[in-house]
């Protein structure tokens, strides 16, 4: 049996993520709380061009040609670079291990909190499953911008006590 290279796992987990991660696509989560201090609720929008950042992978693709070519499957190897430094490398595996299953994210348990400040990453909103952490930015409608690996909130501020509704956007 032949073993695969990091970027062919890499590819592999792209894939399969792009698939899990059209399912988000036409709907919006909208999550409630009356401990939230900033607002009371948020709306959650997935679009196609927000994939591409939550690899951390670089392409010279459009973030909505990588999505489509990815959906399709026709994304090759060729066109994306996941391992040209070490930081990239250890960034993309990260967010490889975890982008496999981001559709059904909202069907475990969570914790939100508002305002998430890791390292550099500042988010306006973020959601742990305890395995992975999604950053989202923008103002009443948050878009993610940051897939972080383990529970990256904070326990004094994230909280389980919140609403999430989903609706159909189209």
């Amino acid at each position: 049996m032949e073993t695969k290279s990091f970027k062919e796992n890499v590819l592999d987990s792209i894939l399969v993520g792009a698939k899990s991660y059209q399912s988000l696509l036409g709907l919006d989560f909208i999550v409630s709380s009356d401990s939230f201090l900033f607002q009371k609720k948020y709306i959650i929008r997935f679009n196609a061009d927000n994939f591409l950042h939550l690899t951390g992978v670089r392409t010279s693709l459009s973030p909505k040609e990588f999505f489509s070519k990815a959906v399709d499957r026709t994304l090759s190897a060729d066109d994306f670079d996941c391992e040209s430094t070490p930081d990239l490398k250890g960034t993309v595996r990260l967010k490889a291990r975890n982008i496999r299953n981001i559709g059904t994210f909202f069907d475990r348990t969570v914790a939100v909190q508002e305002k998430l400040v890791s390292g550099r990453v500042i988010c306006l909103f973020a959601a742990t499953d305890g395995a992975f952490t999604l950053g989202f930015t923008g103002g009443r409608v948050v878009n993610p911008m940051s897939l972080l690996n383990k529970d990256k909130t904070d326990p004094a501020l994230a909280t389980t006590s919140f609403a999430i509704e989903r609706k159909n956007r189209f």
